[in-house]
């Protein structure tokens, strides 16, 4: 067989011109129809396996390794050796920068299977997270923003005072209260006037207001509590309900006995109704009012009662003419209304 290429064009009748000689040199151009040039390849190149074993540089013109369709790393790939850098970003000195983006919708992220993740920059990570509600009660990793959100108002205790129907919304971050719900004083007893004399006999005083209290009621944020006060003697009361449910009841006190010719006017007895108390929230504490002042027969008002209310857990309520929970003096000179003192904890 001939070493030599056939002839171009290759005729049926033999011509010397057409025959190359073997001393003739390969073109570029022609080798370039045939074989991959080296060092760098002509353009696009379709490979089926390759086997690297030393280091591969794999550039385009946003430097990056694109995998189509399908396509993907095979396991631990593009882990070089155990515990090696696996994956690095690129740039400009001190500007290099690492963006891992998945495709999917519904269940995007990256997952680290390891037991700890370290971070060997100084610089703190950061995110770009929505913050968290302040109820969040999940496992996402809370920014110091969040942090110091919630740490504003951590710790924080305050009480106000009611003594007019209303509702009360709970402020934000608020996790319990405590409550002290006190009843209105028991009426005086009715003057009576001696017709032949016209001497003025005074009913006796009416009984102090019972108190009910609880501490560490839990209560969220934006909760409604509806306080309602009634001056009716013995069966009013200063009442709080939440969600239509009653939360605390104080019982009013009793009315005085009303006054009457030649007899001493008996004050009103301390009104035994023991208050009503949620006991699905918190366990209650019951006191009962001191009993009224009895009137004179010579016609003289009951004597100025002041004494350490009883009917205040707390002991920080002094009973005066009109006081909060007083028994009313004398027919007129009106009782000592209910109250309502909510202290609010607000915190993490």
């Amino acid at each position: 067989m001939s070493t030599n290429n056939p002839p171009n064009p290759n005729i049926n009748i033999f011509n010397n011109a057409y025959w190359a000689s073997s001393s003739d040199s390969l073109t570029q151009e022609a080798a370039d129809l045939r074989y991959l040039r080296w060092p760098v390849a002509q353009g696009d190149e379709t490979l089926k396996n390759i086997t690297v074993q030393g280091n591969a540089t794999i550039t385009n013109g946003s430097n990056s390794l694109i995998l189509n369709s399908n396509a993907s790393a095979t396991q631990y790939n593009p882990c070089v050796t155990n515990g090696a850098q696996v994956i690095s970003g690129n740039g400009t000195v001190d500007n290099e920068t690492l963006i891992l983006t998945t495709q999917s919708t519904t269940n995007n992220g990256i997952i680290i299977n390891n037991s700890s993740v370290n971070f060997s920059s100084t610089n703190a990570p950061t995110s770009n997270q929505t913050l968290l509600a302040s109820n969040d009660n999940s496992n996402k990793i809370p920014t110091t923003a969040w942090i110091q959100s919630i740490l504003s108002s951590a710790g924080s205790v305050y009480s106000v005072r009611y003594i007019t129907n209303q509702t009360v919304v709970t402020p934000n971050n608020c996790r319990c209260i405590d409550l002290v719900v006190m009843g209105a004083g028991g009426a005086a007893g009715d003057f009576f006037m001696d017709p032949t004399t016209f001497m003025m006999y005074f009913g006796g005083s009416g009984s102090g207001g019972n108190c009910i209290s609880a501490n560490g009621i839990p209560m969220g944020s934006g909760e409604s509590l509806n306080l309602t006060f009634s001056l009716t003697s013995t069966t009013g009361s200063t009442t709080v309900t939440r969600n239509s449910v009653i939360l605390a009841r104080a019982f009013n006190g009793n009315k005085g006995t009303n006054g009457s010719l030649n007899t001493d006017a008996a004050g009103g007895t301390t009104n035994t109704t023991i208050g009503v108390g949620d006991t699905s929230f918190a366990s209650w504490y019951n006191t009962f009012g001191s009993p009224g002042g009895t009137s004179q027969i010579n016609g003289i008002d009951p004597p100025d009662m002041v004494v350490t209310s009883v009917s205040c857990p707390k002991g920080n309520s002094t009973w005066v003419d009109g006081g909060n929970g007083m028994g009313e003096k004398l027919q007129g000179s009106g009782q000592g209304g209910g109250y309502v003192l909510i202290t609010y904890h607000i915190g993490v």
